[in-house]
């Protein structure tokens, strides 16, 4: 590669830096008030219902407030590591860095738990009719989508381009498992409310 060749990808990583950093930024500054909020809603929930839930009720708001936070600290991480420690060096944007696909495996493992937790509710409140608790497992395969995609980015693959339509996808399977459960929720408990 020619000296201008590589100042001119140089450039090019910079612009694309300039549009994207300031979102991430602000991305992780939004996400630490939200999870300023969970703080509040978890020792909200521990005061209020400690004594009266049972212990894996208790104990899963509490894995998921952990993971929550383990999250955001290796979001913050990210941030650091590519703006402060290495500012300056703009091919430091052509690796990955594993503080910055940790909290994307953290956030599956919250919102797999959390949609199988409401399956079980689900189930519960259908007395026991497996129908929507097994369509939400099978919109859940997205699972699946966002591990490929991590595993690509770690070998620090170059189809990352080439798998968009993956990590689409599983956005979608996942959004199409919060519409069955709120949707599923909603008319059990109507149901449940007009008997």
């Amino acid at each position: 590669m020619s000296s201008s060749q590589e100042s001119a990808a140089v450039a090019a990583i910079v612009a694309e830096m300039n549009q994207l950093g300031g979102p991430m930024l602000i991305g992780v500054l939004l996400s630490s008030i939200f999870y300023g909020v969970t703080l509040l809603q978890t020792y909200i929930y521990y005061d209020k219902y400690g004594r009266e839930d049972r212990q894996p009720l208790l104990w899963l708001v509490g894995f998921l407030t952990f993971i929550d936070l383990l999250g955001m600290i290796l979001n913050i991480e990210a941030l650091w590591h590519f703006f402060v420690v290495n500012f300056g060096n703009p091919l430091i944007f052509l690796t990955t860095s594993w503080t910055w696909l940790v909290p994307i495996a953290l956030t599956v493992l919250i919102g797999s738990t959390v949609q199988c937790f409401y399956a079980w509710r689900l189930w519960k409140l259908s007395k026991r009719n497996l129908i929507a608790p097994a369509v939400v497992v099978i919109y859940r395969h997205d699972l699946i989508g966002d591990i490929y995609v991590a595993l690509i980015q770690i070998r620090g693959d170059s189809a990352i381009p080439k798998v968009t339509w993956l990590s689409t996808t599983s956005l979608a399977c996942a959004l199409a498992a919060d519409v069955i459960i709120a949707t599923s929720m909603i008319f059990y408990l109507y149901q449940g409310s007009e008997s």
